[in-house]
Parts: C-alpha cells; structure tokens; sequence
C-alpha cells in the first residue's frame, strides 16, 4: 500500500508540472489589430487610391467610389505553428441591405496604413458572399503558418468588395483568434515524466515478484 501511494505522490508530482506548462501553450488568444485603416480611391474611381485612414475598417464599391480595409496584427511572440487561426469580423453599422461579393487577402503587414496598401495581397485566402448585416469569420491557418515560419512579425489581412452595391459597410473591431501547437518544451516535458514513471514503476513490480 506504502508503494503505491508513494508512487501516486511521485507520478503527480512529475505529472502536474507538465500540465501546467502544456495548458498555457495550447490555449486560445484573441488578438486584436496592431493597426487598422483603409486606402480610398474616388472622384473619380480610377485604380488609383488618393487617400488612407486610420482607426477605421470599412469597404465600398461604387462607381464613383472604392474603399479597401486593412487589419494588421503583430505575431512577434508566435513561434510555434498554430493549430487554427480565424480572422473575425462582427458588423458595427451599414447603410444598405442585401449582401455583396467579398475577397479577403493575406500580406505581409508594416503596421502601418498607407497607399501602397491599397494592391497589398500576396495570397487570395477566401471568395465569398456576405450579407451587408452579417459578422463573418474566416479560417486563415495556413497563411498564418506561413508567415510564422517566414518570421514575418506583422501578418495583414485586405478585405475587398468585389461586386457593386450602393451601401457602405462598416465593421466592429476585429479579431485574430489564434490556437498555438504545444510547445516543445511542454512536449519534453511530457516525454520525460513518461519516461521517469515507467523507470519508477519498473522496480515496483519486480518487487511484488520477489516477496
């Protein structure tokens, strides 16, 4: 009974410390922007952006009129790959019902909004219909992965209205949902308690053979 308890004291004692480095490194994190803004084109639209602003995310197409948006978000302490990550929007305003053709895009970011901007976009991550009133998320693991394996420290996301629609949309802050791997150090961990139970168990049993 003396052994077994001491070596349930010894497995915890080996076991918990693990998990306590694990749980961390494997837990959710919402990021939020570093920065946000967009590039404008208008009066007339020509291709060719006049104007930027910060602090704001928002698209448009008119004839007169384009807007694109940007978020940039600063992945600096992400070493390791992630499991999933999800670029977030949730709708804050809009002028217009229906719903419209949009493009969401992959860059490496400067944290900062500027013209050059406006044909940022080394990657179209995802096509697709949104309603004018509806939050989206969309799944950008593999272009987050990416990036952290180039150790680019800003990953930027574009956003893009692709279909002509007479309101303006106007999106609530958005988010970079990130789910890390492990880490290593959480997996040696792991490794290395598995290995001293099994050297502390062995003696045990050749024990009770014995007697």
């Amino acid at each position: 009974m003396e052994t077994r308890c001491d070596l349930s004291r010894a497995v915890l004692a080996l076991v918990l410390p693990a998990l306590a480095v694990a749980a961390p490194a494997s837990a959710d994190r919402d990021l939020d922007p570093a920065i946000r803004g967009i590039a404008v084109d208008g009066n007339p639209r020509n291709g060719v952006p006049e104007s930027t602003a910060v602090d704001f995310f928002g698209v448009m197409f008119r004839s007169a009129r384009e807007d694109r948006a940007f978020a940039e978000f600063d992945i600096t302490s992400q070493q390791i790959p992630v499991i999933s990550a999800t670029f977030n929007s949730g709708v804050m305003d809009w002028d217009s019902t229906g719903s419209a053709s949009m493009e969401l895009w992959g860059y490496v970011g400067d944290n900062a909004i500027t013209l050059a901007d406006w044909s940022s976009g080394d990657e179209l991550i995802e096509s697709f219909q949104n309603g004018l009133d509806q939050p989206f998320s969309i799944d950008v693991t593999d272009y987050v992965n990416d990036r952290v394996a180039a150790g680019d420290p800003i990953v930027g996301f574009a956003l893009r209205q692709t279909s002509s629609q007479l309101g303006r949309k106007y999106w609530a802050p958005q988010t970079l949902s990130i789910v890390p791997e492990p880490s290593a150090t959480a997996l040696g961990l792991a490794a290395l308690t598995t290995l001293l139970v099994l050297r502390r168990l062995r003696p045990a049993r050749f024990a009770r053979r014995d007697r």
